[in-house]
């Protein structure tokens, strides 16, 4: 610890850019990041405010299993057809995919379109299913 700190003492304009640089990062992806949503409240917007549930999971995926009331989109057509999903422009959209990675990016695409209130089901179907959430084929 003794070292650290005579290292932090002797490299000080080092040290700080460092810490800048850290603060900078940390600052810029907490105000790009995706909020998330459990379960419980996925199931309640859906109800009550006729959020959309987009599964960007494959199609053999979707097929599968799926939640019920939601849309299959896969991410790879997301571009491509996201012009399909105009009407839900002002409403909640929640992202779902296999564990809530994949959400984050598409969710980031749905802002840049102009989606206003875009969220990710936190855990994805992966979380879902480990809370023993019924699915639909």
């Amino acid at each position: 610890m003794q070292q650290l700190f005579s290292f932090f003492l002797e490299h000080w304009l080092l040290s700080a850019a460092f810490l800048l640089l850290t603060g900078a990062y940390i600052m810029l992806e907490s105000l790009q990041a995706l909020p998330s949503v459990s379960n419980l409240e996925l199931t309640r917007m859906a109800n009550q405010d006729g959020a959309l549930i987009l599964d960007i999971r494959g199609t053999a995926d979707f097929r599968q299993g799926h939640i019920t009331g939601s849309r299959n989109l896969p991410y790879a057509d997301l571009s491509t057809q996201m012009s399909s999903l105009d009407a839900y422009k002002d409403k909640p959209v929640v992202v779902v995919c296999m564990r809530g990675q994949t959400a984050v990016a598409a969710g980031h695409q749905l802002r840049q379109a102009g989606f206003s209130k875009v969220y990710k089901l936190a855990h994805g179907i992966h979380g879902w299913t480990q809370d023993q959430l019924p699915l639909i084929s």
